[in-house]
């Protein structure tokens, strides 16, 4: 009886531990890192190179049509794209472990208009250390993570969104500093 109650809570303890290696929410990277490459087709055929976005903000989300969180929280990713798109801020909804047929479908479904890559054997997002879906990244003008938020967020609430035009916004600032 003592040796399976010492297993489980073993077991327990391990299971916590991973969990709390990579905890669900958003951390804001005092020093970023650099983002791992990245050169993935859309669903029209362009090619998103990393290199392609150097000097501006980027916003990368690993999702999954079979994903529920991920469902759930696209009308308001649609919604910040647009707001995002207005400040000159790219979004890639990188649609990972997925069936090409099912993504394509969701995207006429859904009218999304942003660019959706496509990671049908989850080695872009291995490449990324994406654990699960939903991940987002923001990578910053010098091709580094900035911020990395993990499980579904609301995207209507303007904290987020907000967060990311504000690091794009300090980046304008001193990029006006360094050339008046």
């Amino acid at each position: 009886m003592r040796l399976s109650a010492l297993i489980w809570f073993i077991a327990i303890a391990f299971v916590s531990m991973y969990a709390l290696a990579r905890p669900p929410g958003i951390r804001h990277f005092k020093e970023p890192v650099k983002a791992p490459e990245l050169a993935i087709a859309d669903a029209n055929n362009n090619i998103h190179n990393i290199e392609d976005y150097r000097g501006q903000i980027l916003v990368l989300n690993f999702w999954a049509t079979w994903c529920v969180p991920c469902r759930k929280e696209m009308p308001a990713l649609k919604k910040a794209w647009n707001r995002l798109q207005d400040e000159g801020i790219p979004l890639l909804g990188i649609a990972t472990k997925d069936e090409p047929d099912a993504v394509l479908e969701y995207i006429k479904k859904n009218n999304l208009e942003f660019p959706i890559p496509m990671d049908p054997d989850g080695s872009v997002a291995s490449d990324w250390a994406v654990m699960a879906v939903p991940t987002a990244y923001v990578v910053n003008h010098e091709g580094r993570i900035a911020i990395r938020i993990i499980g579904g967020k609301d995207w209507d609430k303007p904290e987020l969104v907000d967060s990311i035009i504000k690091l794009k916004q300090a980046i304008d600032a001193k990029v006006v500093k360094a050339n008046p």
